[in-house]
């Protein structure tokens, strides 16, 4: 049973936004990246849909059980269709990646002993805490059969929505998770949603070494050895933006700015890169012509020169 929680978690929240980015880096070249494109844009797209759909139905006052069921074979369709349609682009993708690993060395598996290590901590001093607000909702939510209409604190049934509560209802995402393989909130946000979110932003913070490196496979383990240094160590204070990812990583605070915002930051990067190197290798275009074009003029000229001697 537990095993089965674990595949349902991670194909819930990682291979179906892999292949719902597919929908943007088809279009693509493939490169060794291209899997970490894929899983970002797709997590950015999981999102907004998510977005999209429960809003009404919290306003509408749709059932929770009836939202969870009705959500997840969404996704599920949706990927599936992605799946069949641009299977050749992952098979590449995927091999292009696995090819690239080689050339990560032992510094390359140093960070990702580093990464597990982050992972593991949030698991180890966490795992026995009593109660947590994040499981509290999801719980009244599965209970109730009901989305945000009960006070989780008290039991009590609200007079009205709370605003905040409606616009960012992340609670309710991991209720999904909780509801169809009966895993205790409490054990999904402080167990399995560490190492999800926890990877997602090192993925991020790849993804902007690689804008920034040029793709240089050392250049980028330094930098990630640095992040990794900087998310261990950077318990100045408890609201500094490591330790949110660390100590409460399920929160729309730790998706938002150490996911989102750098995996945007690196999409804004390659897009403005891009153009640059167009336009770079269109005037070296240009420039060769010019030169050729001045070398037959200079041929012209001594010709000319032996037939006036």
């Amino acid at each position: 049973m537990v095993i089965l929680q674990i595949l349902f978690t991670t194909a819930f929240f990682v291979i179906v936004p892999c292949i719902l980015g597919s929908f943007w880096t088809v279009r693509r070249p493939v490169t060794p990246h291209t899997v970490f494109v894929m899983l970002l844009s797709g997590l950015a797209a999981m999102l907004a849909l998510f977005e999209v759909i429960v809003i009404p139905c919290v306003l509408l006052g749709v059932p929770y059980g009836i939202f969870c069921w009705g959500f997840t074979i969404f996704l599920l369709a949706l990927s599936v269709f992605l799946l069949a349609r641009n299977r050749k682009h992952f098979i590449e993708s995927f091999g292009k990646l696995l090819r690239n690993l080689n050339g990560w060395g032992f510094a390359g598996i140093f960070v990702l002993i580093l990464i597990g290590v982050q992972i593991f901590v949030p698991v180890w001093f966490r795992a026995n805490t009593a109660w947590n607000p994040t499981a509290a909702v999801v719980q009244t939510s599965i209970s109730t059969d009901t989305m945000l209409k009960f006070d989780a604190y008290t039991g009590q049934q609200l007079p009205g929505l709370q605003l905040s509560e409606v616009i960012f209802p992340l609670p309710l995402l991991y209720g999904i998770v909780s509801k169809i393989t009966g895993i205790s909130p409490a054990l999904l946000l402080y167990t399995l949603m560490p190492a999800v979110w926890i990877s997602f932003a090192y993925a991020a913070q790849l993804m902007i070494a690689n804008v920034l490196l040029d793709g240089k496979q050392r250049q980028e383990t330094v930098y990630m050895f640095f992040v990794c240094m900087l998310s261990m160590f950077g318990f100045y204070s408890n609201r500094s933006l490591f330790m949110k990812l660390l100590q409460e990583s399920y929160t729309w605070e730790s998706i938002v700015f150490c996911i989102l915002i750098p995996s945007a930051a690196a999409l804004v990067l390659t897009a403005v890169k891009k153009p640059r190197a167009a336009a770079s290798g269109a005037t070296a275009v240009k420039k060769k012509p010019s030169s050729a074009a001045s070398g037959q003029t200079a041929a012209r000229k001594r010709r000319g020169r032996r037939k006036n001697g």
